[in-house]
């Protein structure tokens, strides 16, 4: 095991563009922002206040690591495979994640506003507290996650495919959710007010105690939806599927 502090830049960098592993490694203050490493695989390892702000980091692999205050803002991370991990207060502002496999890995008190996952597959997941503000989910995948509380306001889920996904207390104002398939998704006590869920289908899915005043439901298959404690003031559901 390592343990590399912020003077240890240019030693690590070397050592990572011979060989891109991080092994039962330990980061502190290390600045890696700007850089480029194909292929760069963190296992088991711990970044603390690490900076990979704007580095181009493809098809990397995160496997059993904490990342705590770290920073991947604007980061390229297309494709990327991240397993098993724990994220805690760190930025990952405009972060690209498009097409990355992402499972049983706990977002906490993190920044993902303008974060961009299209067509990425999240399994297991837990978003706790963290902010998700106009992110860019639109063809993801999201399979047995858990949103509890933050912002999923102006976000882009059109096309998003929930199964098992339970949302708590989120914020999900004029979200796009258009043609999303949400069968057996529980929102409980969220704000949809002004959603587009036109053409989504939530057959068997539960709104309870949510606010989805005009919220728009244009031919949405809403057969089976139970809704308690929810209001539909001026909701839309012209051509929706009832009963």
């Amino acid at each position: 095991m390592a343990r590399y502090v912020a003077q240890s830049r240019e030693e690590l960098l070397a050592l990572l563009r011979a060989r891109p592993l991080l092994h039962e490694d330990e980061l502190l203050e290390v600045d890696l922002g700007r850089v480029g490493l194909q292929r760069l695989e963190v296992r088991r390892s711990t970044l603390r206040n690490t900076n990979l702000a704007e580095s181009s980091l493809p098809a990397s692999r995160w496997l059993e690591s904490a990342l705590k205050g770290a920073s991947w803002r604007k980061a390229d991370l297309s494709e990327a495979i991240v397993e098993d991990c724990h994220l805690a207060g760190s930025d990952l502002i405009e972060v690209g994640l498009s097409a990355a496999r992402i499972s049983s890995v706990r977002f906490e008190g993190c920044g993902l506003l303008n974060a961009r996952l299209p067509a990425a597959v999240l399994a297991n997941c837990e978003f706790d507290e963290s902010d998700l503000y106009r992110a860019d989910l639109s063809g993801a995948r999201l399979l047995h996650c858990f949103f509890r509380a933050r912002s999923l306001g102006g976000a882009s889920l059109a096309r998003v495919r929930m199964k098992g996904a339970i949302l708590v207390d989120c914020d999900l104002k004029e979200a796009n959710l258009r043609e999303a398939e949400l069968e057996g998704t529980v929102f409980v006590s969220c704000d949809l007010r002004g959603a587009n869920l036109s053409e989504a289908r939530l057959a068997g899915a539960r709104l309870v105690a949510c606010n989805a005043e005009q919220a728009n439901f244009t031919r949405a298959d809403l057969r089976g939806l139970a809704h308690a404690g929810t209001r539909f003031v001026h909701a839309r559901t012209e051509g929706a599927l009832l009963g």
